[in-house]
């Protein structure tokens, strides 16, 4: 029995709730959208569609395909799940790193606290030593742990990711069964480590403390470890219009759900020999768990409700209440 006019509405209504509740479980609410736009100068501009009007479309569509689906949530804990979403810009989505991101935002949020991300250049000495572990992420977090846990006198919550620094070739020795020790190129390393704590705990006296408690990690370099509580994004200025150089202003913005995006980008090249994972978490790993699986259950019965709904959907349906029966899922 084909639809009316009227069910084809609703069904189109019921479609876009269906979405707006998945942006929710999935974290997309707490993304900023990033995006390209190639004219004729191949120009890349990167924002937030809901502040940009004058391509918040072309970058939703691009959002939808690469954030859309929650990934293959599992109903208990599978650390090194990685789905397969990618942009051109090397983010993926890990939902790990998400869930592991909105615990963490959560904290803050009642806590007064803040966001905070550590990045260290790591020695030569310490790269080749965590190329030759089982778990280097974990590793190199208990080592960081140990360092900061006396000038911050609190436990650490957070994760950490490890990630090769590809300007930085080292070599390790190896051995070769036919020709005896030979040279085997690798990477150096780099981590990044992403917390809630007191932003006031990270200026001042105390970052030259964490600054000198990492150095016997880091390389010789001044700034081999960087602090960061916000970053910049390049973005249209909608009051001059076009797409031009001179359009495009400089946002600071907050760490948002995009940071656990851009740190999954490489977990599925392990740095162990052994291929264990590349990231840790932090004092969270309970939460973490629990969010997962309350997300899980969440989806199943979103998804259960709309199919309902689709069966039940006559011409005198309130829309209202569509909304309603997804709310209380959420």
């Amino acid at each position: 029995m084909p639809c009316s006019k009227n069910q084809k509405e609703l069904l189109s209504n019921l479609c876009k709730l269906q979405a707006q509740a998945q942006n929710t479980l999935n974290g997309n609410t707490r993304r900023r959208v990033i995006g390209k736009i190639t004219k004729s100068n191949g120009l890349e501009v990167y924002g937030t569609a809901n502040d940009n009007k004058l391509y918040n479309t072309y970058l939703d569509n691009r959002q939808k395909r690469y954030l859309e689906s929650i990934g293959p949530v599992l109903p208990y804990y599978t650390p090194s799940i990685v789905s397969s979403f990618k942009n051109d810009n090397g983010f993926k989505h890990n939902p790990n790193l998400t869930y592991s991101f909105e615990v963490l935002k959560k904290i803050a949020e009642v806590e007064k606290k803040d966001l905070i991300l550590i990045t260290t250049q790591l020695s030569d000495k310490e790269s080749l030593y965590l190329h030759e572990q089982d778990s280097p992420a974990s590793n190199i977090s208990k080592k960081v742990l140990r360092k900061l846990k006396t000038i911050l006198n609190s436990p650490l919550l957070g994760f950490i990711v490890l990630e090769r620094s590809y300007a930085r070739k080292i070599e390790r020795a190896s051995q070769n069964v036919t020709e005896g020790p030979s040279q085997d190129k690798c990477y150096g390393l780099h981590f990044h480590m992403l917390i809630v704590e007191d932003k006031s705990n990270f200026e001042g006296k105390n970052k030259a403390k964490i600054v000198k408690a990492l150095k016997g990690l880091a390389t010789g370099s001044n700034n081999a470890t960087k602090i960061q509580f916000n970053y910049v994004v390049g973005r249209l200025d909608e009051t001059i219009g076009g797409l031009r150089k001179d359009s495009i202003i400089k946002i600071v913005m907050h760490l948002d759900g995009s940071s656990s995006d851009y740190l999954s980008k490489e977990l599925d090249k392990p740095i162990s020999r052994c291929g264990n994972k590349n990231f840790a978490l932090m004092g969270i790993r309970k939460e973490v768990r629990r969010l997962w699986t309350d997300c899980h259950y969440k989806q199943v019965a979103l998804n259960q409700l709309v199919d309902k709904i689709k069966k039940e959907i006559k011409v005198e349906i309130d829309p209202g209440d569509m909304q309603a029966r997804i709310n209380e899922v959420l």
